[in-house]
């Protein structure tokens, strides 16, 4: 049975569909990574061999037998989807990447949405929800850098016959498991290269086996380079949305504020302020671009030493933030959490928007990302467990930059977040 196909964005009702859009209250970030055309040494040279030691790198930091490298992470996923030729169900979790479940979709895959454990991550209880006797594969995501429980999910799996993939576009290379690497759990691994991955660089993305078979077969599906001019929009969408932030976020805010589509009022709801393109049906695997191998090449030698930060910045921030009333830290479990984003619970006690507005005018850009897909018109026909705990924890995280900076600017995002509790309260009814 083919897998319905999501109609065009341009032909959906989204009037039922609305939330706040996190873009309005962009600003110029307190801390990020900074990187640019000029502070990666060796961008602007020549390097033809830098896809075979992008590969090289990638193997030996993920540890597995074979990497494949693409144009983005949808390509892996297409490349695996088409080189094994599976159809059926597959359960994911809802908070996805749009463009993800659309290349799932239209790949003779039928969703199912799964709950998720209060680390964002799905669960085998979870799991026993929802597999039927149609179910074919489990898309495991290790969300926002916390280590799903794949390990348990693997060997449930395995007694049913059902493949496992793992989506580690939010997990850095170097994590064990059970004395494992993470990355040969399941079928495939499947990374993304972007300036808010492990992997920082101009997009790309890399399919990651252990098994001889899948990996012969992923080399025999046709891949196609894309044309220059498409490399030239992201090396220049990332150095100037990305790089030069600082300038561009105030102009943004400006631009909204004159055309009125800035509101600090928890009551205004506007439609999703991206437009998503839904026909992947003749999506291509890609091929890495040399400028991307060459980008993600150098900067993957600094991949440690900034995990490092990260985690030691996490674990501070969830410290300064234990006891704050009205917030969460990210969960503290058996699993590792790598810290790639550090997404906190805001109880209802607030209002998430208003919180968000406050920390802006504090030079602090915050953000929810990953919308729950279930809610979309697109995928009300999909098949579904009890998502309650999926859409709370939508409701109420909020990511926080702490990231990459020093302890001094994560001390004052957290003192930051106790001076905008009086602001953020929510009107008692």
């Amino acid at each position: 049975m083919m897998a319905p196909t999501p109609p065009k964005s341009d032909t959906v009702d989204r009037s039922n569909y609305l939330i706040p859009g996190p873009a309005l209250f962009r600003c110029p970030p307190l801390v990020q990574l900074q990187w640019g055309a000029l502070s990666v040494p060796g961008l602007s040279g020549r390097s033809p061999d830098a896809e075979k030691e992008l590969g090289e790198k990638i193997r030996r930091w993920y540890g597995v037998k074979h990497c494949i490298l693409t144009d983005c992470a949808r390509s892996a996923y297409a490349l695996y989807l088409r080189s094994t030729g599976i159809q059926g169900e597959i359960v994911v979790q809802s908070q996805m990447s749009y463009p993800l479940a659309a290349v799932l979709a239209q790949h003779d895959m039928e969703l199912v949405f799964g709950d998720v454990a209060d680390d964002f991550c799905l669960t085998v209880e979870s799991l026993e929800e929802v597999v039927s006797e149609k179910t074919r594969a489990i898309n495991v995501t290790h969300m926002f850098g916390q280590v799903a429980p794949i390990d348990q999910i693997e060997q449930w799996a395995k007694d049913r016959s059902i493949r496992v993939l793992s989506n580690m576009v939010l997990v850095p290379g170097g994590i064990t498991l059970a004395g494992r690497p993470l990355a040969s759990y399941g079928d495939a691994a499947f990374l993304s290269f972007s300036f808010d991955k492990p992997l920082q660089g101009i997009w790309g993305g890399a399919l990651l086996t252990d098994s001889d078979e899948i990996y012969e077969q992923a080399l025999a599906v046709p891949r196609e380079m894309g044309p220059a001019s498409n490399i030239r929009k992201l090396v220049g969408h990332c150095l100037l949305s990305y790089r030069y932030k600082q300038w561009l976020g105030p102009a943004q805010y400006v631009s909204k504020r004159l055309s009125g589509r800035y509101l600090a009022d928890d009551n205004y709801r506007q439609c999703l302020a991206t437009r998503f393109p839904t026909d992947f049906s003749r999506h291509k695997p890609g091929v890495i671009h040399p400028v991307q191998a060459r980008f993600a090449s150098n900067l993957i030698d600094r991949a440690d030493s900034v995990g490092a930060l990260r985690e030691e910045n996490g674990q501070y921030a969830t410290s300064l933030l234990r006891g704050v009333p009205g917030f969460s830290p990210p969960v503290e479990g058996p699993y590792p959490n790598t810290y790639q984003s550090f997404p906190i619970l805001v109880d209802d006690t607030l209002c998430r928007y208003r919180l968000g507005v406050e920390l802006a005018a504090r030079g602090i850009e915050s953000k929810w990302r990953y919308y729950p897909v279930h809610a979309l018109p697109e995928f009300a026909a999909c098949r579904r467990g009890d998502m309650s705990n999926t859409e709370r924890l939508w409701r109420q995280h909020l990511l926080l930059p702490v990231i990459y900076g020093t302890r001094k600017q994560v001390a004052y995002i957290v003192e930051s977040l106790k001076q905008s509790l009086s602001k953020a309260k929510r009107e008692q009814v």
